[in-house]
């Protein structure tokens, strides 16, 4: 493991910093699987809230 890591810094400090015409602001990716219900109704806004009530799942409308 110390190897690794070693390994990892080295090349940290031997690549040049990304300049700052390329950088970017973080974009965050879907969670895919690891999102539950519940997980999204406890970090929803309001704003969200209102939607996920106004428009029901699609598994409710089926049965």
């Amino acid at each position: 493991h110390a190897l690794m890591i070693a390994q990892a810094l080295w090349r940290i400090h031997r690549r040049a910093p990304v300049s700052t015409g390329d950088k970017t602001d973080f974009q965050p990716g879907p969670a895919g699987r690891a999102t539950t219900p519940q997980t999204i109704a406890m970090s929803a806004t309001d704003e969200d809230l209102s939607e996920v009530i106004e428009k029901p799942a699609a598994s409710e409308s089926q049965t």
